[in-house]
């Protein structure tokens, strides 16, 4: 095989390095740290040196690894020419390299297979701050055994200072643990379209602009929810009244489907479909295998009817939702009006914009009536599929 060689940003080049056990990658929105380290992943999986290393790639929910990792990385592979030197299996999402290395992806819900695995060597946590302190110890526990030198790579938006990953990694000196902070400033091959829509949230969000701008742990304040709890529960569809699904479409961004259901007056989510770049067919596709919804209508995001009505010709009970700032103030008020459950295994990406959902700030910092419209698609498909109980005589349990 002949040397290969692709273009990285000089900011992860220490990444090839092998150092400390634990490898911190914090950095904002735009600063390429999820590619870079793809990158390394698969040179050193083509690396000689490194023959026998095996890479495994997780996520707290195994079904988001299939359009982020896995995606990002056969987009790698494909870009710069690689196919020739990997054989992928698309089913079980493995990599295999000329080498022989190895690089799986697994959730952390999938305790069983996760036991399974032996002889991991290098782990990459993705979206990091899904996961509980917890997670990060049985993760740390999968490698074992000599052979090469062990390491975990984390990588996260430094979404909030509370973060259990604050305190163990920032907030005390850890020898055994190297941080890298990046921002879009060091991506040396970020378009200007995306360099400007991050340096004008410095005129409308502060907390926007301190997180994925600049990089720096989030203070979150004028938080729009403060009556939710994230848990691992068992209620489910068939423990719940008033079940309903709820979508939010996008491309670039994500699409999502979200279901929500009552249990003694509270709210209660338990499942979310998230899904990045995908066509209308796959997302049928995708929608079709996700649940039994002959019964269940979705209230979507009335902005694409042409997908709704592809959507409806597939056979999928589909409606539009409201739009407009009193729809939008109208699904938050209800929602603050009830106990929030929402699953933390399940729906870890509602779970991570929850914490960070604020009301708008203008550049003197006052506070606004309306929410910041970034990252909050599975909570716009939240409120979406609960419009139908806003109604003034609608009462939970008696409609």
């Amino acid at each position: 095989m002949t040397e290969t060689r692709l273009r990285v940003n000089r900011a992860y080049t220490h990444l090839r390095e092998y150092g400390p056990r634990f490898e911190i990658v914090m950095g904002g929105a735009g600063s390429g740290k999820s590619y870079a380290v793809a990158q390394h992943i698969l040179l050193t999986a083509l690396d000689p040196t490194h023959r026998g290393r095996k890479f495994l790639c997780v996520r707290k929910v195994a079904r988001t690894l299939r359009y982020s990792v896995f995606a990002l990385l056969r987009s790698i592979i494909s870009d710069h020419g690689l196919a020739p030197y990997f054989e992928i299996n698309k089913t079980d999402m493995t990599f295999t390299s000329v080498t022989g290395t190895q690089i799986m992806l697994l959730g952390l819900d999938d305790v069983e297979k996760l036991k399974s695995i032996h002889g991991v060597t290098d782990v990459w946590g993705e979206e990091a701050t899904e996961f509980s302190e917890g997670d990060l110890k049985q993760l740390n526990l999968r490698m074992r055994g000599p052979g090469h030198q062990k390491r975990i790579i984390l990588t996260f938006n430094p979404i909030s200072q509370l973060h259990w990953l604050k305190a163990r990694f920032f907030d005390r000196e850890d020898r055994g643990a190297r941080i890298t902070r990046t921002t879009y400033q060091d991506n040396a091959f970020l378009d200007q379209a995306y360099r400007d829509e991050l340096e004008g949230l410095k005129d409308t969000d502060h907390y926007f602009y301190q997180v994925y701008t600049l990089g720096e742990w989030g203070e979150l304040g004028n938080t729009i929810f403060s009556n939710y709890v994230i848990e691992d529960f068992d209620y489910g569809e068939d423990d719940l009244e008033n079940v309903r699904q709820g979508m939010d479409f996008g491309y670039n961004d994500p699409s999502v489907l979200t279901r929500s259901g009552f249990r003694d007056s509270e709210l209660y989510t338990f499942d979310e479909l998230y899904l990045l770049k995908n066509t209308n067919t796959q997302l049928i596709e995708e929608i079709q295998s996700f649940y039994d919804y002959a019964n269940n209508v979705i209230t979507a995001d009335s902005a694409e009817p042409a997908r709704i009505a592809e959507m409806k010709s597939s056979g999928i009970p589909i409606q539009a939702a409201k739009k407009g700032k009193d729809s939008i103030r109208a699904g938050i008020d209800f929602i603050k009006r009830h106990r929030w459950h929402i699953h933390a295994t399940r729906c870890p990406n509602l779970a991570k914009e929850v914490q960070a959902y604020k009301w708008r700030e203008d550049r003197d910092g006052n506070v606004m009536d309306e929410p910041v419209d970034r990252d909050n698609h599975a909570i716009d498909s939240v409120r979406y599929g609960l419009e139908d109980l806003q109604r003034p005589m609608a009462r939970i349990g008696v409609l």
